[in-house]
Protein backbone atom coordinates (compact mmCIF):
# COMPACT_ATOMS: atom_id res chain seq x y z
CA UNK A 1 0.00 0.00 0.00
CA UNK A 2 2.90 2.48 0.75
CA UNK A 3 4.37 2.03 -3.12
CA UNK A 4 1.00 2.62 -4.57
CA UNK A 5 1.04 5.82 -1.94
CA UNK A 6 4.08 7.08 -2.90
CA UNK A 7 3.49 6.27 -6.85
CA UNK A 8 -0.04 8.45 -6.91
CA UNK A 9 1.98 11.08 -5.29
CA UNK A 10 4.66 11.13 -7.86
CA UNK A 11 2.29 10.66 -10.95
CA UNK A 12 0.49 13.51 -9.33
CA UNK A 13 3.40 15.88 -9.18
CA UNK A 14 3.73 15.04 -12.60
CA UNK A 15 0.13 16.30 -13.41
CA UNK A 16 0.35 19.68 -11.46
CA UNK A 17 3.54 20.36 -12.71
CA UNK A 18 3.15 20.12 -16.47
CA UNK A 19 6.47 22.06 -17.51
CA UNK A 20 6.85 23.79 -20.88
CA UNK A 21 5.48 21.10 -22.67
CA UNK A 22 2.04 19.50 -21.81
CA UNK A 23 2.45 16.90 -24.88
CA UNK A 24 5.59 15.68 -23.20
CA UNK A 25 5.02 11.73 -22.52
CA UNK A 26 5.96 11.40 -19.17
CA UNK A 27 3.18 13.92 -18.80
CA UNK A 28 0.57 11.66 -20.83
CA UNK A 29 1.51 8.31 -19.34
CA UNK A 30 1.34 9.65 -15.97
CA UNK A 31 -2.60 9.53 -15.98
CA UNK A 32 -1.63 5.34 -16.87
CA UNK A 33 0.55 4.93 -14.08
CA UNK A 34 -2.15 7.33 -11.76
CA UNK A 35 -4.50 4.86 -12.85
CA UNK A 36 -2.72 1.70 -12.03
CA UNK A 37 -1.61 2.75 -8.67
CA UNK A 38 -5.02 3.77 -7.63
CA UNK A 39 -6.27 0.12 -8.79
CA UNK A 40 -3.81 -1.38 -6.95
CA UNK A 41 -5.38 0.53 -4.14
CA UNK A 42 -8.84 -0.60 -4.87
CA UNK A 43 -9.96 2.98 -5.42
CA UNK A 44 -12.15 1.88 -8.95
CA UNK A 45 -13.50 5.58 -8.83
CA UNK A 46 -10.50 7.38 -9.00
CA UNK A 47 -8.76 4.66 -11.03
CA UNK A 48 -11.37 4.88 -13.63
CA UNK A 49 -11.13 8.74 -13.89
CA UNK A 50 -7.44 8.34 -14.56
CA UNK A 51 -7.74 5.86 -16.99
CA UNK A 52 -10.24 7.76 -18.84
CA UNK A 53 -8.13 10.83 -18.59
CA UNK A 54 -5.84 8.46 -19.99
CA UNK A 55 -7.85 7.25 -22.90
CA UNK A 56 -8.75 10.96 -23.88
CA UNK A 57 -5.37 11.94 -24.53
CA UNK A 58 -4.85 9.22 -26.40
CA UNK A 59 -7.81 9.52 -28.40
CA UNK A 60 -6.94 10.67 -31.51
CA UNK A 61 -3.52 8.16 -31.46
CA UNK A 62 -2.74 5.23 -33.67
CA UNK A 63 -4.89 2.73 -32.17
CA UNK A 64 -1.55 -0.32 -32.58
CA UNK A 65 0.88 2.08 -30.07
CA UNK A 66 1.81 -0.70 -27.77
CA UNK A 67 0.68 0.72 -24.44
CA UNK A 68 -2.55 1.58 -25.64
CA UNK A 69 -3.17 -1.42 -27.36
CA UNK A 70 -2.61 -3.27 -24.36
CA UNK A 71 -4.28 -1.00 -21.74
CA UNK A 72 -7.09 -1.20 -23.82
CA UNK A 73 -7.21 -5.16 -23.97
CA UNK A 74 -6.58 -5.02 -20.46
CA UNK A 75 -9.10 -2.18 -19.63
CA UNK A 76 -11.88 -4.23 -21.36
CA UNK A 77 -11.41 -7.84 -20.14
CA UNK A 78 -11.59 -6.09 -16.45
CA UNK A 79 -15.21 -6.73 -15.11
CA UNK A 80 -16.94 -3.67 -13.08
CA UNK A 81 -13.59 -2.40 -13.54
CA UNK A 82 -11.33 -4.10 -10.64
CA UNK A 83 -7.55 -3.83 -11.36
CA UNK A 84 -6.38 -6.45 -14.07
CA UNK A 85 -3.42 -7.63 -11.99
CA UNK A 86 -1.04 -8.68 -14.95
CA UNK A 87 -0.88 -4.97 -15.82
CA UNK A 88 -0.08 -3.89 -12.22
CA UNK A 89 1.59 -6.33 -11.42
CA UNK A 90 4.27 -4.94 -14.48
CA UNK A 91 4.62 -2.06 -12.89
CA UNK A 92 5.12 -2.81 -9.23
CA UNK A 93 8.01 -5.84 -10.08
Amino acid sequence: MRLQTSAIAEYQKILDHRGTDPCAVEYTLSHLGLGRAYALQRTTATAKSAYQDFFAVWKDADPDIPILKSTRSCNSSVAIFQPCLTCCTRIVN
